[in-house]
């Protein structure tokens, strides 16, 4: 191989390593790391759960009482955290402390469909006051909600939203599942999964393509 085209190939897959770097900062400098799962539900002790009222649905909690004072205590929603993974693994523990995990009510609207509604735009901090197990002491986080499209029939949800973290950002998928097509209100649990944000695969790829082609001219001039 000539000097030159050692060079040439050096500054390419430096470019690439660079590129990648640039590209994938917003995901690898998040403290939430992609496939990481956040579960909750409404917990038992606590009482509370969710209830359809019209085309919105209600989170809501019932109130406890201390058991050193015997004094009724409000905790918001109470929301439980359990069972989750990676970046969220320690968050059912640093949850334990109030301010509890929150979820905000959602006004849904039809979609054409007699059995499917959603949420007429996007809903910032859908769910708040969550911890990252990140150390002491823990860094929050909150979900904004970006898509959530519910079946009345079944009760449950296909949702899609952002992790935000101080200024870190991460995509997520998930579920919430409910027993509300055959009770109101009913129990419910939320499973969200932190995922590579897709925008950021086709910079990859063309930064890849690009790379690839002006190796070929390289080593077209060499030959």
């Amino acid at each position: 191989m000539s000097f030159k085209a050692f060079v040439s190939t050096t500054a390419i897959a430096g470019t690439l390593i660079t590129g990648t770097m640039v590209v994938s900062a917003p995901a690898e400098a998040a403290t939430i790391v992609a496939g990481s799962v956040l579960n909750l539900s409404n917990p038992d002790v606590l009482g509370g759960g969710i209830r359809r009222v019209g085309n919105t649905l209600d989170f809501y909690s019932l109130s406890g009482t201390n058991p050193f004072t015997g004094n009724r205590v409000y905790l918001g929603q109470g929301v439980g955290v359990s069972d989750s993974t990676g970046s969220f693994e320690d968050s059912n523990i640093a949850s334990l402390f109030p301010p509890l995990p929150t979820i905000r009510d959602l006004a849904l609207v039809a979609t054409g469909s007699p059995v499917l509604f959603a949420i007429s735009g996007p809903i910032t901090g859908f769910i708040s006051g969550t911890n990252l197990a990140d150390g002491f002491p823990p860094s929050s986080v909150r979900f904004d909600l970006t898509s959530f499209i519910w079946n009345s029939t079944t009760g449950e949800a296909d949702l899609r939203g952002v992790f935000v973290s101080g200024s870190d950002s991460i995509a997520a998928v998930g579920r919430f599942t409910s027993q509300l097509d055959i009770a109101n209100p009913s129990s419910y649990s939320l499973s969200i999964k932190a995922v590579p944000t897709p925008a950021l695969l086709p910079g990859l790829i063309g930064m890849g393509i690009a790379a690839l082609r002006r190796k070929k001219e390289e080593a077209k001039e060499n030959a």
